[in-house]
């Protein structure tokens, strides 16, 4: 992590990348623990399997090293499930993840929720019907 914060925008440290990838594998392929809980047998060999996948985030400067934003994305979307006890119909739960989604991304890229959906509505990008 310490490394992809220094690193420039399009500097991507490729050589470190290979020796983390070796460093991980000589961890994973460590045959000392082998009494070890089968969660971590099942992780251990699911590392293995997908070790090109481990450190994307080193050669794509714009992959996060974590999946906190895609939790946080989700976090909605199951609060209201929990809240409404469900979805009325699936149309409704399509038509909410689909809100949800533009409202995120919205956001994620800096602008105001209400003056794009006011735009979209005055150029009558958006269809609504309040049925």
């Amino acid at each position: 992590m310490k490394l992809k914060r220094e690193s420039a925008k399009n500097q991507y440290p490729l050589k470190e990348k290979s020796i983390f990838k070796e460093q991980l594998l000589l961890l994973l392929k460590n045959d000392e623990y082998d009494d070890q809980l089968d969660e971590i047998k099942t992780l251990r060999s699911r590392l293995i399997k997908r070790i090109d996948s481990v450190f994307t985030f080193l050669e794509y400067y714009e992959v996060s090293f974590d999946n906190n934003a895609s939790e946080r994305s989700i976090r909605n979307i199951k609060i209201k499930q929990k809240v409404s006890a469900g979805y009325r119909t699936e149309e409704g739960a399509q038509r909410y993840a689909m809100l949800r989604s533009i409202v995120d991304t919205l956001k994620k890229q800096g602008k105001s929720v209400v003056r794009m959906i006011a735009h979209w509505l005055s150029q009558n990008h958006l269809k609504v019907s309040w049925q």
